[in-house]
């Protein structure tokens, strides 16, 4: 394929699937068969995805001992594991482009699915725009990705978040699910605990809305949580659409934007649009802006979450919260990895995304200091 235009070596058209991205062509024989013939257009089996962060985490818990299944990982594993997260580095750099045009930020989903895809809870997409004035002192930060002093085990520890995951400057594409009113109320008639907690401060650490309350609300009503496998309801999706994807096709799948009427808001027989612009908001004195499109794979507030939510109920399972929040400190906080990049001068500028900035990780480092 390479070189070809994206079609097939013999110059027949090639259909997009999903294993054009995630198993990307290579050159090289089909088979260790005497006299098959180079192609350069063989599907390189590795399944490469996005998830920079695990292959750190596996490494980490095998020093530990805690791997939760298996024996210690061998050296051919360890390498394995740090091949696949190079890919994963690649193929996030491939993932979207960013252009700026005035003050409109156009976000473009180069995959064939959501972006962001996958495993929704924890992951998010966020725009980071650093504000310069006509000297090069930075007069505000939207989309602020920095320390937060927050409450773990009674005692203040610093986590690395969004700061202000309600700043109006801030762009943040995300999945919200959640648990209707109705829905809680069976689960309780079915024996699940009133007092079973569904939200905690992100600060503090506190429960503040528990299954009993969702039952007690008004009928037609939800409550945002992370319990992903007892939630029913998708109160927010603002992931970008990728190309060709069908309003009719989206809803027999059950993909659809929420609200649908995102992205062009098509009707049957149309499709939504394939990417996304975002107006920034300058502030009086600035005269430049650097534009970054950020990814991170598990949030603070998703690790926090599974941490107080396993009670040690089942024994198999009852370190596996604590071994996780453990691994994020130690593996730097899931470091969000830089998707694109773009210059904002009082009225546009230029892309940055062929410059080689796009799948990396993004500047900071973190003392390696898991919690007591």
């Amino acid at each position: 394929m390479a070189g070809t235009g994206g079609n097939y070596e013999d110059q027949s058209p090639r259909y997009f699937t999903c294993q054009t991205c995630h198993l990307t062509p290579a050159v090289g024989k089909g088979c260790d068969k005497n006299g098959v013939p180079i192609r350069g257009d063989q599907p390189l089996h590795d399944m490469t995805g996005g998830n920079y962060w695990i292959p750190d985490v596996l490494e980490y818990l095998d020093t530990q001992g805690k791997l939760q299944i298996g024996p210690a990982l061998t050296a051919a594993e360890l390498a394995g594991l740090a091949a696949g997260k190079s890919r994963a580095m690649a193929t996030l750099g491939r993932a979207a482009s960013m252009t700026i045009d005035g003050d409109m930020v156009r976000i473009v989903n180069l995959t064939g699915h959501k972006l962001i895809s996958g495993y929704p809870e924890g992951r998010r997409m966020w725009l980071k725009v650093d504000w310069y004035d006509s000297n090069g002192i930075e007069v505000r930060e939207d989309g602020d990705y920095d320390e937060i002093e927050v409450i773990l085990d009674g005692q203040p520890t610093l986590v690395k978040t969004i700061v202000d995951l309600d700043d109006p400057n801030t762009k943040i594409y995300q999945v919200h699910q959640g648990m209707t009113q109705e829905w809680a109320q069976q689960l309780i008639d079915l024996g699940y605990p009133t007092d079973m907690v569904l939200t905690y401060d992100r600060l503090t650490g506190e429960p503040t809305y528990t299954l009993g309350e969702v039952a007690a609300q008004d009928p037609g009503t939800y409550h945002e949580t992370f319990h992903f496998v007892l939630n029913n309801y998708v109160s927010e999706d603002n992931r970008i659409p990728p190309y060709g994807l069908e309003y009719e096709a989206a809803r027999q799948r059950n993909v659809l934007p929420v609200p649908n009427d995102q992205y062009g808001a098509p009707v049957p027989g149309e499709m939504y649009d394939y990417w996304d612009t975002f107006e920034l908001s300058p502030p009086s004195r600035a005269a430049r802006a650097e534009v970054s499109l950020m990814y991170q794979s598990t949030s603070w507030e998703y690790v926090q979450f599974l941490y107080l939510a396993n009670q040690g109920n089942n024994a198999f399972l009852a370190e596996t919260g604590a071994n996780l929040l453990e691994a994020w400190f130690m593996t730097d906080m899931a470091e969000p990895v830089v998707l694109a990049e773009a210059v904002w001068t009082g009225g546009g500028g230029p892309s940055l995304e062929q410059s080689g900035s796009a799948g990396r990780l993004s500047p900071g480092s973190f003392q390696k200091v898991p919690p007591k």
